[in-house]
């Protein structure tokens, strides 16, 4: 972990899915933490159901993210302790409906993510019908392409355009800000995307 850490391609550690070796301080998993904390990386976390002084236990120790919330309380429980929240839409496990209306009043600590989307949900769409379930619900759409786009890039330091002077030119074109049917898309300046077909030749 250390040599993976030190690599400027690994952006964050995943999913410190012992909570409970956490709450405890077990050796091996708080050496974990350190490490990342030490390169400056981000700590993912997940604990489903964790809520009150535990969830702030749990971000106490360096968590900084959670996709397990089902429920608007554990959600808000681990906001107040300083946790960002990604909002996870995958095949099985769903909670945009039950968390989506903590975006309005939560725009800097709030993301998405798909999280387990079998390649036949995939297909239908991923990130970009979060964003229109989302603007369809009435949430400025400011705020819920804050939550797609610059909060992941922002929280885990990615290589990733971001629309600023100097930046490299990564974006898409949507047909409208309502159903963000996507039309083109563009990797440092390149096209390739259009019409959901790519403009790459193998192995580019």
């Amino acid at each position: 972990m250390d040599q993976l850490l030190q690599m400027p391609e690994i952006k964050y550690l995943a999913e410190m899915m012992n909570w409970p070796g956490v709450l405890h301080g077990d050796p091996v998993v708080m050496a974990k933490i350190a490490l990342a904390k030490q390169y400056h990386k981000p700590v993912d976390g997940h604990a489903p159901g964790l809520r009150g002084e535990a969830a702030r236990e749990y971000a106490a120790a360096g968590i900084t993210t959670d996709h397990e919330c089902f429920t608007r309380e554990e959600a808000l429980d681990k906001l107040e302790a300083g946790m960002k929240i990604i909002i996870r839409e995958g095949s099985a496990a769903k909670n945009f409906d039950a968390l989506i209306d903590l975006l309005p009043d939560y725009p800097d600590q709030i993301m998405f993510c798909s999280d387990d989307k079998h390649p036949d949900s995939l297909v239908l769409g991923h990130i970009n019908h979060l964003v229109q379930r989302a603007v369809i619900r009435g949430i400025d759409v400011f705020k819920v392409l804050k939550a797609a786009c610059y909060n992941p890039v922002s929280h885990y330091g990615l290589e990733v355009g971001l629309l600023r002077v100097g930046d490299p030119a990564d974006f898409i074109v949507v047909d409208d800000l309502t159903h963000f049917k996507v039309l083109k898309t563009y990797i440092n300046g390149q096209l390739v995307a259009e019409n959901g077909q790519t403009c790459c030749a193998p192995g580019e």
